[in-house]
């Protein structure tokens, strides 16, 4: 008897082991592709700001894996979009000098964590809340959040850290329209019609992994069951 119980044990061990082994092998493919996809996105300019491509990453980690995770992959993703050539001339620099300016430097990176940052972690707790209530919905919802908050956070930091900077570099056209038309225009209306259009792709994307291919899935059970 003991030497079944042992036996049961080890293997739930190792079982549990592989799993976690598993999970980090998953979350490790998608910060790659989160980072290679940013880097890549941060040399496609549409205006000033660049089209982040990485949203797609962060939603499905976020909806795998959990919001410790969509926060983890938002993060990075952000810490990336500082890097970005536009970010560095446009949000770094005063107007009308080249050098860089300290105070806008670590205002930018703040806002530039916290918008992505927050908005995988929005994206998986809406996800985990709602994937047993309505899977389909559960996957809209987690996917049209991220744009939307990343976004509506970087409006937030123009009118609050980026204000007297931004008034500047105006000039004659309001700080509203510079925010609005200039700075998200088409970013966002690319974005969100984009991620809404890649919505039933990106759940089915989440069904084939599920399916094929253990990686330590926050939700497994519940993804097995709903989908």
């Amino acid at each position: 008897m003991l030497i079944k119980c042992f036996l049961y044990g080890r293997k739930e061990k190792m079982k549990s082991n592989s799993i976690k082994i598993k999970r980090m092998a998953g979350i490790a493919i998608l910060i790659s592709v989160t980072v290679a996809l940013q880097f890549f996105g941060n040399y496609i300019n549409f205006g000033i700001l660049n089209i982040n491509l990485a949203l797609i990453t962060i939603i499905i980690g976020a909806c795998l894996y959990g919001p410790k995770v969509g926060l983890i992959l938002g993060l990075i993703d952000g810490a990336i979009v500082c890097t970005s050539p536009s970010t560095i001339a446009f949000f770094m620099t005063p107007s009308g000098q080249n050098n860089v300016s300290v105070g806008l430097v670590f205002a930018t990176i703040f806002v530039c964590l916290v918008k992505t940052g927050i908005a995988g972690l929005l994206s998986g707790i809406v996800f985990k809340y709602l994937k047993n209530v309505n899977f389909t919905l559960a996957i809209v919802l987690a996917s049209v959040i991220v744009p939307i908050v990343n976004t509506g956070l970087f409006i937030v930091g123009c009118y609050t850290l980026f204000n007297n900077m931004l008034s500047v570099k105006a000039g004659e056209a309001t700080l509203t329209y510079l925010v609005f038309v200039v700075l998200i225009g088409f970013n966002f209306f690319f974005e969100l019609p984009a991620i809404s259009l890649l919505t039933p792709g990106i759940g089915h994307v989440i069904k084939i992994i599920t399916k094929n291919k253990t990686l330590g899935f926050t939700y497994e059970k519940d993804l097995e069951t709903n989908i």
